[in-house]
């Protein structure tokens, strides 16, 4: 009995043994897939079968009319690749990996079980980028870890939350009212004013939902200006510019003998994101006016909150008559770079008197011959605006010039010191043949391939000709009233309305850099036969190298004969202006690599290279670019050893683990926990046959 009860308090003991140790395995499977990850810059396990999935939700009440079709970002993961050896599994960080949700996939994606021969097992936090989507602030990411069924899941749940702030005309100020004096509105006059972006404006800036106000007044000599309704959706400063519409001569708009307002005014709008509410406000309203369009200068009428007192955009024509004012429009078009970046410093025109049409069919100079306010012996010289806008300054005619018919030239000003075609050259300036391309001293012509440059810019060297008729016709009120007839070479031959003026002018600027790296070799001497490969990788569409045949290079090979050190020819760099997107400096990133060879002994430097070349573009036609990464970037160090020496250095040449923290993964736990288990099961079973054998000697 008493071996019975010893018996049966062994067993129980036993029996708790095994459930204390079923108590640790769970405690040891918890603390394995159920990892406190807030301590972790990642989340998720690294071994092949886990899954990344990225989802996105939208706070903005079911409004499906804002969202976008998809959303493009990238993030960084843990990658993870079964090697097939006794190490286990080889992680690493995978930055900037393009991820794309869809609506049509219900906002969700999965991260490939494969990417780049490797799983995707581990989310890196707070790692999104260009997460921007029009209308919606984004509200930051949830990450989670679930185990089911066996997976591993990591779920990166990503918030959108609506955003937008409305104002109206008259809540910014900006309406106003039109004044006409010299007579009084009639039927028939039609007006138009404009708001549209300013050349500083941020891009894709949002108009008004009427952004043109059109008004018909028939009696009395004021009419009021409204526009529409603003809409913002993200934080920050929109300018725009407030204009009287200036119909081009021969238009049925314009109203004969009436010069046209040519002030601007100018709206800054600071939207800010409330930091506490997080709602879109609109902070504070800037109105300017210029009497110059937008080549100011400014003055500040208003600056404050929203609802301002007044008014303030009014816009004053004055008739007159019998006579008629003309105010011709053309455009400037730089290409390859902003006017905006020259300020106040836009390029020059001229318009020159050539005189009165004669009898015989020729032009003779008239000291009446009318001009520009400010002329000087029959030259008016201005700028364009910093919108592109040229703007030609008002010729008004009167009943005196009636029956005459006068022409005038319109040409840009060109790089010399009296601003003619061949006048003598600016310092820096040069001529070019422009279909070759090449230096020349050729003389200019209008119109011809041999064109100046100065300070990277190709100037525009046409001669515009515009003839005037003017004729004095009787008016509706048993008035006369002066009539002008405009004609240029710029005349839509369908409609027979005058089209704006266009001068095209070009910017380049170009640089070169060649690059070169060292291959050298410890342990022997170069020999015939060694034969070594590099691989050249332009990362984000940066140019590629040439070679001196002008042929893209993207892998190179050496066969050094001798000596311990050879000079690796990468070939050249190519930049001009066309790979600066816009910008006045810019990096561009090569990626650089040893292939690993097959020789026997031979330890190859296949570690990756990032080589990163600034190039600087100083707006005046001077380019220049400069390796900024260490030129020891630039060496790869081999090692020979015999074929009976250790070459395991080699493996210290391979990626290495993309963190010295190691990804929890748990292989490491469970042999030992098992070992445990079988440990006091074992020892059970020798104790229970012990008590047995123990109680069949006493009997």
């Amino acid at each position: 009995m008493n071996i019975n009860r010893e018996a049966k308090r062994f067993i129980y003991n036993i029996i708790m043994l095994m459930m204390i140790c079923l108590s640790i395995i769970a405690v040891f499977k918890i603390d394995v897939f159920a990892f406190d990850w807030s301590e972790e810059p990642y989340v998720g396990l690294a071994k092949p079968g886990s899954k990344v999935i990225f989802v996105k939700e939208w706070d903005d009440d079911g409004d499906l009319s804002k969202r976008p079709k998809e959303i493009k970002f990238t993030a960084d993961l843990v990658l993870a690749a079964e090697i097939g050896n006794p190490t286990g599994t080889t992680t690493r960080k995978e930055e900037n990996v393009p991820i794309t949700l869809k609506a049509d996939n219900n906002w969700t994606y999965e991260c490939p079980r494969m990417y780049k021969d490797m799983y995707c097992v581990a989310y890196w936090k707070n790692s999104i980028k260009e997460l921007e989507v029009d209308g919606y602030r984004y509200a930051g990411e949830t990450v989670t870890y679930q185990e089911l069924y066996g997976d591993d899941f990591v779920i990166v749940k990503l918030k959108n939350t609506k955003q937008e702030v409305k104002v109206t005309s008259t809540q910014l100020g900006i309406n106003g009212v039109k004044i006409l004096n010299g007579r009084h509105f009639e039927n028939g006059d039609k007006f138009k004013f404009e708001i549209k972006n300013s050349v500083n404006a941020p891009e894709g800036q949002p108009l008004p939902d009427k952004n043109i106000c059109e008004i018909n007044p028939t009696s009395g000599n004021k009419a009021n200006i409204t526009f529409g309704d603003f809409t913002f959706t993200k934080p920050g400063e929109y300018i725009y510019i407030i204009s009287e519409y200036l119909p081009q001569q021969g238009s049925t708009e314009i109203v004969p003998n009436l010069a046209y307002d040519t002030t601007a005014y100018r709206l800054t709008i600071d939207v800010k994101s409330n930091e506490q509410t997080k709602k879109l406000g609109v902070n504070s309203v800037k109105i300017e006016k210029s009497l110059h369009q937008e080549n100011g200068p400014w003055t500040q009428l208003y600056k404050g909150p929203l609802n301002p007192n007044k008014q303030y955009c009014d816009f004053t024509n004055i008739y007159s008559e019998p006579e008629q004012t003309i105010s011709l429009m053309g455009t400037k078009v730089l290409k390859n770079k902003k006017l905006a970046d020259y300020g106040n410093k836009q390029f020059k025109f001229i318009i020159e008197a050539v005189g009165k049409k004669t009898t015989n069919n020729k032009y003779e100079k008239d000291s009446v011959q009318p001009m520009p306010r400010g002329s000087v012996d029959g030259i008016y010289i201005f700028k364009n605006l910093i919108t592109g806008d040229i703007v030609l300054p008002n010729i008004t005619f009167t009943k005196d010039h009636a029956g005459n018919e006068y022409r005038y030239i319109l040409r840009e000003l060109q790089p010399t010191k009296d601003g003619t075609l061949n006048g003598e050259a600016l310092e820096g300036a040069y001529k070019i043949n422009s279909v070759t391309g090449e230096k020349t001293k050729a003389l200019v012509s209008a119109d011809g391939n041999v064109k100046w440059v100065y300070k990277g810019v190709i100037f525009d060297n046409h001669v515009h000709i515009i003839d005037v008729k003017v004729d004095l016709i009787p008016s509706i009120n048993n008035k006369e009233e002066v009539k002008v007839s405009i004609s240029h070479d710029e005349q839509d031959s369908e409609t027979g309305l005058m089209k704006n003026f266009v001068f095209t002018n070009e910017y380049k600027a170009s640089t070169i850099l060649d690059i070169q790296g060292t291959k050298t070799l410890e342990g022997r001497e170069f020999k015939k036969g060694d034969n070594f490969i590099f691989n050249v990788t332009p990362i984000d569409n940066a140019p590629k190298p040439v070679n001196a045949s002008g042929n893209e290079v993207t892998q190179i090979k050496i066969n050094p004969v001798s000596g311990n050190s050879i000079t690796i020819d990468f070939g050249t760099l190519k930049f001009d202006i066309s790979n600066m997107d816009g910008k006045k400096e810019k990096i561009f990133k090569y990626r650089m690599t040893e292939s690993n060879g097959k020789e026997t002994g031979m330890v190859y430097d296949t570690k990756e290279r990032i080589v990163k070349i600034k190039v600087i573009d100083d707006g005046f036609g001077n380019m220049t670019a400069k390796m900024i990464s260490n030129p020891n970037d630039l060496t790869w160090n081999n090692k020979y050893n015999t074929i009976y020496e250790n070459v395991e250095d080699n493996k210290t040449n391979q990626k290495q683990d993309f963190t010295d923290k190691k990804v929890k993964t748990g292989d490491e736990t469970f042999p030992l926990v098992w070992v445990l288990v079988m440990g006091i099961s074992c020892f059970g079973l020798i104790s229970i046959l012990a008590i047995s054998n123990k109680k069949k000697r006493k009997l």
